[in-house]
């Protein structure tokens, strides 16, 4: 079936994923959702807060999948070949995000803990520890890819052809992951705080203020320049949430 039984493969794997969580979400709450009046008893104001921070979720993660998308498009603008290579280089990307959102979501419950309980001895150790651990993965990941990049992309392709061509770039994956944990772990940090308009905020001003611009800026360097605006887009997510993180995460209200 070749690309189609990929698609299809992917299609029963996402939905047999839904199937799952939909088994285990009725098995874990079966209590809750047999009380009827427990349902009809939603607190109107909880439920809008609720949508709110689904909300700006939502718009948070449209942007940075719409500046993914965008790098794909520009990147068939440049050749086939380098569409293919950001294809496959993306994918490194993806493996990490993937890994150290795990740091992400624990720090999400703990801050959502302490910062509820107004603890914010343990907010600051529970954040510290999570950039201390993520990052102590994420140089792992860099190093791995510096020293055995080459050997990971042959289990993607076998055409030397894309290999070659992928190796000058090998060095933005590198940098990612080091570079790309504080925006990671800062997203969980102010969700767990529900500090979301201040996260979805970022996510737009990062978007539209420096990846589109630098990606304009740096088209002459082709390729680079366009992996130069996606890793800007990621510093530049970093370094606005740590300034803000101390006004609205460590700072005590009442």
């Amino acid at each position: 079936m070749r690309s189609d039984g990929v698609a299809l493969g992917t299609a029963c794997a996402q939905y047999f994923g839904l199937f799952l969580a939909i088994v285990l979400f009725l098995y874990r709450y079966r209590k809750l959702l047999g009380n009827a009046l427990s349902l009809v008893a939603l607190d109107l104001s909880i439920l809008r807060q609720f949508l709110i921070i689904s909300r700006d979720i939502f718009i948070r993660t449209l942007c940075l999948v719409l500046s993914h998308a965008f790098f794909t498009s520009k990147s068939a603008l440049i050749s086939d070949a380098v569409l293919a290579v950001n294809a496959i280089l993306l994918q490194f990307i993806i493996f990490v995000a993937y890994a150290v959102d795990g740091f992400a979501f624990a720090t999400e419950s703990l801050v959502g803990k302490y910062k509820g309980a107004l603890d914010y001895i343990n907010l600051k150790l529970a954040v510290k520890y999570a950039f201390a651990w993520a990052y102590i993965f994420g140089c792992i990941f860099s190093l791995t890819f510096l020293v055995v990049g080459e050997n990971i992309l042959r289990l993607f392709t076998n055409q030397e052809v894309i290999i070659t061509q992928a190796m000058p770039y090998m060095i933005w994956v590198v940098l990612a992951p080091i570079i790309n944990i504080a925006p990671y772990i800062w997203d969980g940090v102010f969700l767990g705080a529900t500090a979301t308009p201040i996260m979805r905020n970022a996510m737009i001003c990062s978007t539209l203020c420096i990846f589109l611009p630098s990606y304009y800026l740096f088209i002459p360097y082709g390729n680079h320049g366009l992996w130069f605006s996606l890793t800007l887009l990621n510093i530049a997510r970093g370094i606005s949430l740590s300034l803000l993180a101390p006004k609205h995460i460590f700072k005590y209200s009442s």
